[in-house]
């Protein structure tokens, strides 16, 4: 039976750890300590006072005290669960922020990925209207070469059978 009570108060536990935020869980642990100083307050009081016949502490005061003193600890031992919590909490956000920091700099690595990509891309094609460019141009420097031949020969042609009227 107390193996199942500690294991529903465990579940219990973590469900509210994770539920809480850090805020959440510091305020919590805020207000944890200033009743712990509350509590020692009490305690102080207590032990100073004096009520028994001769001056002395009566029988009633040290019950007081020792009350007190249960309830500080207590109070120590919700403060440690609250410490506790708020560590897990903090945990539990760092793992937030590093996964979404995972995810960003995965989704970056995409882009850039996909960007290296679209650059090899873009150059391959600058690469093939420059290799097209110079064959073209050679293309043109053949035809105007064989126009300048052909030009040539016409004229001496025309030439030829000029003077040979």
């Amino acid at each position: 039976m107390k193996s199942i009570a500690l294991f529903a108060f465990l579940l219990l536990t973590t469900f509210t750890v994770f539920s809480q935020t850090v805020e959440q869980a510091q305020e919590n642990l805020n207000t944890l300590i200033e009743q712990r100083s509350i509590l020692f307050q009490e305690w102080k009081k207590n032990k100073d006072e004096r009520n028994a016949f001769f001056g002395g502490q009566s029988k009633n005061d040290l019950r007081q005290i020792i009350e007190t003193q249960q309830r500080i600890i207590e109070m120590d031992n919700k403060v440690m669960d609250a410490i506790e919590r708020l560590n897990m909490a903090r945990s539990s956000s760092i793992v937030q922020k590093r996964d979404s920091l995972s995810g960003q700099t995965f989704r970056f690595n995409s882009e850039q990925e996909r960007m290296k990509n679209l650059i090899t891309q873009k150059e391959n094609k600058i690469k093939s209207l420059n290799s097209e460019i110079a064959y073209h141009e050679r293309t043109e420097n053949i035809y105007k070469i064989a126009f300048l031949l052909s030009l040539t020969a016409l004229v001496g042609i025309i030439i030829f059978f000029w003077y040979k009227r």
